[in-house]
């Protein structure tokens, strides 16, 4: 993951966190926005509010697995750790973090899917009700593998 290309992204929440983060995606939906960011050992994700970057926030951060960890899933480029979690009551995600890939499970309380989304990202709409949308940010080649995972 820390091989992929950083994105710039306008109003950075993550600007004052410490130890230097990268961002990797901007997906927007028509309230909310979710990024998806690694530190130097770990991966992690901000879901908020697009006009009040304090509301609707979801943080969650996972450490990579250690070399040689058992991964409670068999998604190809783990293993993975998991973090879950909500934000207000109709907001929730979920963070598959590895090395190699970030699988998040996000419902942002809104209809429908993203209507963007930047960076080496994939979004797939995996249920309308609620809305749930699968982030897989990854390189290419394991965003194709990670995408036929059910």
């Amino acid at each position: 993951m820390s091989g992929l290309a950083a994105i710039d992204v306008a109003d950075d929440p993550l600007a004052g966190m410490t130890g230097g983060v990268k961002i990797l995606s901007d997906i927007r939906y028509r309230q909310s926005r979710i990024l998806g960011y690694v530190g130097k050992e770990s991966c992690g994700i901000l879901a908020h509010s697009v006009n009040d970057q304090k509301a609707n926030r979801i943080h969650l951060v996972s450490h990579w697995p250690d070399a040689g960890q058992e991964s409670t899933t068999s998604h190809p480029g783990g293993p993975y750790n998991t973090v879950s979690g909500g934000g207000g009551p109709k907001a929730w995600a979920s963070l598959m973090c590895s090395r190699n890939a970030m699988v998040i499970e996000y419902v942002s309380g809104e209809p429908g899917p993203p209507g963007e989304a930047r960076g080496p990202v994939t979004t797939t709409q995996v249920s309308d009700t609620p809305a749930t949308t699968r982030i897989v940010v990854a390189e290419a080649g394991l965003r194709k593998q990670l995408h036929s995972v059910r």
